[in-house]
């Protein structure tokens, strides 16, 4: 998680070359944090990155997300799963 403005937090998530394709801006997320698992936090991206990571797990693309709400409990550094909510047409 990076932390600029304490009321506008964001995580920052690595999205594989497989699922990358799925993502757009403005899409939900749902976000369950390992300090409050049981929990959901909302979300949505708010960026997405054109340029892979090329790193040691294959390669990878950034994505951002806002929150929906501040959570003043959440600090820089947490780990957390998130889930990306898909619309079907």
């Amino acid at each position: 998680m990076t932390i600029g403005d304490t009321a506008q937090k964001q995580v920052i998530v690595q999205v594989s070359q497989e699922d990358i394709v799925s993502v757009d801006v403005g899409q939900q997320v749902e976000l369950r944090f390992l300090a409050n698992a049981d929990e959901a936090i909302t979300g949505a991206v708010t960026d997405k990155s054109f340029l892979p990571d090329d790193g040691g797990e294959g390669v990878t693309y950034k994505v951002t997300i806002s929150l929906d709400e501040d959570h003043p409990e959440l600090l820089q550094g947490m780990t957390c799963g998130v889930k990306f909510i898909l619309k079907y047409e």
